[in-house]
């Protein structure tokens, strides 16, 4: 009966999963590049140390994701578009599973999921499996601490799988090192936690690159992020609006533990510890949100009312009976998000070259138009990229000081340039280069003695999301001769 009744539960968790992200209209930048090198992993059964869809200087490519991409194109191959949102439910359910299994409640582990979705609302990211593994990590450490629980040693192969899936895979270690030290400081029984650290820690070398990939891990997770959103702090007015309602839950909980644990004069200072650490890294970076949102509903108990859990059960059965109603078919997407019409203009008018796009939008660019078109770069700049060429495309975007060292010192043939941004209106202004189509997000610009046929690009939103992840149909066929 035990059985069957987590059978449930964990059914109910994955249909709300399905729900939430079917819901979504975000999609990660950098999810169109993961893809390419899961494709490209399939077909040749190797991970790319070179890259090769920018037409810009590059150095190794150290890919800490590609495992991702690999298991994202699987689901893409196997399954369509829809296979993306499985995979996504999936992913998030069994994370809610390990806070059930903290939490007793199927109330408090679906509040958990909803806050989750809120905070990180895109289709499927990379990121995605950290959520899963961190919250498999806390269980492990918590049995281990209980129980002394042979289960710990499962770290050492899980820390392999995750350094190939996402560097994130810090975050899990750095919970362990915690442990481990309050084991030591309360004087309890650490040396088997010890000793799976160590060949955790040793495990880490298991990756295409080796050694050499964790002096880049420390490089790229010390390398300043002044220029995304996402590595900004919760305080920001950009964000705090949005963040207040995790925010507000975050507080709540916590403020119940104190409370409790005051009153009952007991205190676990590790759990206080990876509390501390990792809602401070929540706070200073929104990406992490979801890791302090895992550790909030790990270790601080949410008081639920009698019949909760019925009440919690019910409605999800409702929302999944919702679904067809409220969510297509495939993935959806909105205009002036990614530049939908604007690539499809360069396709239908069959305008070929070198590419420049915007940072994050690079990504999206190359997998519609390789090999057709190169990139200047896209979001995997610490991981390809020397740090000057992203230094040109942000002196070019915000018109700064030289900005033109893009158009004139690569071999740029075709500028996409956000309509919002100030090197749009002075692409307008220059004389040898001609805005040739205006869509919701970008401005298309070539050089003047270019011809362009002007074909325009179909406007039904519909068109694209059926086919947004439709590759470049020249591409498919040079693979296939």
């Amino acid at each position: 009966m035990e059985t069957l009744r987590y059978k449930r539960i964990v059914i109910l968790f994955f249909l709300l999963s399905l729900f939430l992200t079917c819901l979504t209209t975000n999609y990660d930048y950098d999810l169109f590049a993961r893809l390419q090198v899961g494709e490209i992993f399939f077909k040749t059964g190797q991970v790319l140390k070179h890259c090769p869809f920018s037409y810009t200087q590059t150095h190794l490519w150290y890919d800490h994701e590609w495992g991702s991409g690999v298991v994202f194109y699987a689901f893409l191959k196997l399954f369509g578009p829809p296979g993306l949102i499985l995979l996504n439910a999936l992913l998030l359910s069994g994370t809610a599973y390990f806070v059930f299994k903290r939490q007793k409640s199927i109330a408090a582990a679906a509040l958990f999921l909803v806050l989750i979705h809120y905070a990180h609302n895109d289709l499927i990211r990379c990121h995605t499996f950290s959520f899963l593994f961190f919250a498999v990590f806390i269980f492990l450490l918590d049995k281990y601490r209980k129980e002394n629980s042979n289960l710990i040693w499962l770290i050492i192969p899980l820390t392999i799988v995750w350094n190939n899936l996402h560097g994130g895979v810090a975050s899990g270690l750095g919970i362990v090192f915690i442990c481990l030290a309050g084991l030591i400081i309360t004087r309890k029984p650490f040396k088997k936690l010890l000793c799976a650290l160590g060949f955790s820690l040793l495990g880490l070398v298991v990756n295409p690159y080796g050694l050499k990939y964790l002096a880049f891990l420390f490089y790229a997770g010390t390398l300043r992020r002044d220029f995304i959103l996402e590595w900004y702090d919760v305080f920001q007015p950009y964000h705090f609006a949005f963040f207040i309602p995790v925010l507000i839950a975050m507080s709540a909980l916590i403020g119940w533990r104190i409370y409790s644990d005051v009153k009952n004069k007991q205190f676990d200072i590790i759990e206080y510890a990876v509390l501390a650490v990792t809602v401070y890294m929540g706070l200073a970076h929104i990406k992490l949100m979801g890791l302090a949102l895992i550790a909030v509903f790990m270790y601080c108990r949410l008081p639920v009312f009698k019949n909760a859990d019925k009440i919690a059960g019910l409605v999800i059965v409702i929302l999944a009976c919702s679904i067809p109603l409220y969510s297509p078919v495939v993935p959806r997407a909105t205009f002036g998000v990614f530049p939908l019409k604007e690539v499809e203009f360069l396709k239908i008018n069959n305008i070929k070259g070198n590419i420049l796009a915007p940072f994050e939008l690079g990504s999206y660019v190359s997998y519609k138009l390789y090999p057709d078109n190169l990139i200047y770069m896209d979001g995997r700049y610490e991981e390809v990229y020397y740090p000057k060429t992203l230094e040109d495309l942000m002196d070019f975007c915000n018109k700064r000081k030289g900005w033109r060292k893009v158009l004139d010192n690569y071999d740029t043939e075709i500028v996409l340039v956000e309509r919002i941004d100030p090197a749009y209106d002075a692409m307008l202004e220059v004389s040898d280069w001609k805005n040739v189509y205006n869509g919701e997000l970008c401005g298309v610009f070539v050089k003047n003695n270019r011809p362009v046929a002007n074909l325009a690009p179909e406007e039904d939103i519909n068109y694209y999301r059926n086919r947004m992840f439709e590759k470049n149909k020249k591409e498919k066929e040079t693979v296939n001769d």
